[in-house]
């Protein structure tokens, strides 16, 4: 799977939702964020915390996001705690958590892995 960084460009984003559709979501797919200290791009530790999810010494934090296409924001979401050994990719895929959330048009947040998503070697399915 491909995994995005959440877009920053929210007037854009703001004035492509449908009147006829406001609750479906313009996002489709797997996003990537960081919560924590801000990271400038060409610091050593930023391009460290794009190898793995977690940087303890900049206090980052990495989260993922999966949105299956046409969903609608509402309350019904899944929030997954993965093994820090496994890849998100991996876990996904492995568990069948994928296939429920676009089945059933559901949010899936995601935190713990140490393993990045994409990392070479990693199996998705």
């Amino acid at each position: 799977m491909e995994w995005k960084q959440f877009p920053d460009n929210f007037s854009e984003q703001y004035s492509n939702i449908s009147g006829k559709h406001p609750y479906v979501t313009l996002l489709k797919g797997g996003y990537t964020g960081t919560m924590g200290q801000t990271l400038k791009a060409n610091a050593p530790e930023a391009q460290a915390s794009e190898k793995q999810s977690d940087n303890a010494d900049t206090g980052v934090k990495r989260y993922w996001v999966y949105f299956p296409e046409g969903m609608e924001y509402s309350c019904r979401h899944l929030v997954l705690l993965i093994p820090n050994d496994e890849s998100v990719d991996s876990f996904l895929y492995k568990t069948g958590w994928i296939e429920i959330a676009d089945r059933e048009k559901l949010l899936g947040r995601s935190r713990g892995s140490r393993i990045a998503p994409g990392t070479p070697g990693q199996d998705q399915k």
